[in-house]
């Protein structure tokens, strides 16, 4: 059936481009999405430096992306999210084709396109659907190399520049290099052209770095102005030792079970197939089973290097890091089905289709956006917030650096890495005391010619919590003790009335309307009112965000005296 409409190896590719695109804007996000989104695209819109390793790459074509004359700038970049997803299972679908010797083949590549994990990728403002991009590409690539200079030298150049997009691509450097140069008639010319390029292409967005943080932009995070913050932004010193935890056998199983979990809840059935496949594909391509196999065994590599407790908060932040397993995963279940007739293909895929599109389906989520529009309004007239937290923090930053909303207002992150350096330019180097000294400082004399709200968690711990009136999503500075208590709005979409979700970025967002409508019922004395909205937004916070503050306010509350709440 095929062969009779498709008679080159280009136009399935083609159709599976088309498809993916297709489907993707129709699931697209309109605007900003919880995590990084705000912080990434903000960046990209001032050509700012986002959070270690400061993904320069990303933030370069994001800001070309951002010249469209369509919608949003969030919408632009969650287009280029979209078309890097595409293009990724485009050059999975030539990849496919090639190893199967079977043209039809290449529709399959929808079943990793329509996987859940890489759907949600790429609907959305993230690196990941960029970074399977460069995996797609360099995998066809390295396929079909014979080991010539300028195709080493180019490969070496397209890996550098993957470097600066996800530093996790250095795992790919000894199976890159290998087949770059040759494969096994390894050849020293074409892997010092590899490395050549690479070192190039690498070096290229570590310029981008050093020199753009030196004009001071607005997104400057670890201000790598100098050569030692350079590296250490780029290793993500910031984030402390790698390993926080001992090694265990049994931790590592752990580990390695909710790992298969998670290629269950992608692939379901097709996941046993996909061991009949890879035994196939090593009988039959020896050199297409060597490279999937090791993309798919480079997923050790992330629990043993991060060790993580796999708690439900670490399994949904590291998950992202398995796509490129779960490329693998599809490469070894289209092998095994690609020995089935055509007519499965397309029934397949449908089927994949069907089952994931409600679960990646952004198209109407616009809470993020309602978010921070009333975080911003809960402040007065020419007032000065200071915000902490991934949610408060990128969301609110990128409505102001990028839709100019609320020009009124002076938008201070407290970690001093975003909308500019409140706190000084040597604020990155002080101790985690002189830090706080210094935010001390700046808020005492801003206090004396605006009026300050902090959001819940960035309230200097020292002072008087009388002090902090509830003011909407926000509290505000009542020096004068005139201030009153002002409720937060209505959540939107009825998220108060909604469970738990296995993201933690959603939950934080809903426990932190509960939690500020706590703190407004507290502040009025209605104390039985309060504690239900405390213990709720304790029963949203069990993934545990602690980074926010928000964790340990709720447990104050709940640990207090008063018989009304107490846990």
């Amino acid at each position: 059936m095929f062969r009779t409409y498709f008679r080159t190896g280009f136009a399935i590719p083609a159709v599976v481009l088309i498809l993916s695109l297709f489907v993707y804007l129709s699931a697209l996000c309109p605007g900003i999405s919880l995590g990084d989104a705000g912080e990434l695209i903000s960046a990209s819109y001032t050509l700012g430096i986002a959070h270690p390793p400061g993904y320069p790459v990303f933030t370069l074509l994001g800001k070309l992306f951002t010249f469209l004359p369509l919608g949003t700038i969030a919408g632009r970049i969650n287009l280029m999210a979209a078309l890097f997803g595409a293009l990724a299972g485009t050059f999975l679908a030539l990849l496919l084709i090639r190893i199967t010797k079977k043209t039809a083949s290449g529709l399959l590549a929808l079943v990793f396109v329509f996987s859940p994990l890489f759907w949600q990728s790429s609907v959305a403002a993230e690196v990941y659907s960029l970074n399977m991009f460069f995996i797609s590409s360099l995998l066809l690539l390295a396929y079909r190399s014979t080991g010539s200079f300028l195709g080493a030298l180019f490969g070496g150049l397209l890996f550098g520049l993957s470097l600066g997009n996800h530093n996790t691509m250095l795992l790919f450097l000894p199976l890159f290099l290998y087949f770059f140069s040759g494969g096994k008639y390894f050849s020293v010319r074409p892997a010092a052209a590899f490395l050549a390029g690479g070192v190039f292409g690498f070096g290229l967005t570590c310029w981008y770095l050093y020199l753009r943080s030196g004009a001071a932009p607005l997104i400057n995070w670890g201000d790598p102005s100098t050569a030692e913050r350079l590296f250490s932004h780029i290793i993500r010193k910031e984030y402390g030792a790698l390993v926080q935890m001992p090694y265990s056998a049994g931790l590592f199983l752990k580990q390695l079970f909710h790992y298969f979990i998670l290629l269950w809840s992608q692939f379901f059935i097709l996941l046993p197939l996909s061991v009949i496949g890879a035994v196939q594909l090593y009988k039959s391509n020896r050199k297409a089973f060597v490279l999937t196999i090791y993309v798919f065994l480079t997923f050790l590599a992330v629990p043993l290097m991060i060790n993580y407790e796999p708690s439900p908060r670490m399994l949904d932040i590291v998950k992202v890091f398995f796509l490129p397993s779960i490329f693998a995963v599809t490469v070894f279940a289209v092998f095994f089905l690609a020995s089935l007739p055509e007519r499965f293909f397309i029934f397949v895929t449908l089927s994949v289709f069907m089952s994931n599109y409600q679960a990646a389906d952004m198209s109407k989520n616009t809470e993020a956006r309602s978010f921070a529009s009333d975080i911003l309004n809960s402040c007065s007239k020419d007032s000065a917030l200071i915000v902490g937290g991934d949610n408060p923090s990128y969301t609110t930053i990128y409505m102001k650096a990028c839709e100019q909303a609320r020009p009124d207002l002076l938008l201070i992150n407290e970690s001093g890495t975003m909308m500019g350096q409140a706190f000084g330019r040597d604020f990155f180097e002080l101790t985690p005391a002189k830090k706080a000294e210094r935010r001390a400082l700046v808020y005492r004399e801003l206090s004396k010619i605006k009026q300050l709200y902090f959001t819940a968690g960035t309230m200097l711990s020292n002072e008087d919590e009388n002090i902090f009136v509830p003011c909407g999503l926000v509290y505000a500075l009542n020096l004068s003790g005139k201030l009153k208590p002002v409720p937060p709005p209505a959540a939107p979409f009825n998220m108060l009335y909604e469970r738990p979700t296995g993201d933690y970025l959603a939950n934080e967002l809903r426990a932190r309307y509960f939690y500020q409508t706590g703190e407004y019922k507290r502040w009025i004395g209605k104390r039985a009112e309060a504690a239900s909205c405390y213990d709720t937004a304790y029963g949203f916070l069990y993934m545990d965000p602690g980074v926010t503050g928000l964790k340990e306010r709720t447990d104050k509350r709940l640990l207090q005296k008063n018989p009304l709440i107490k846990r």
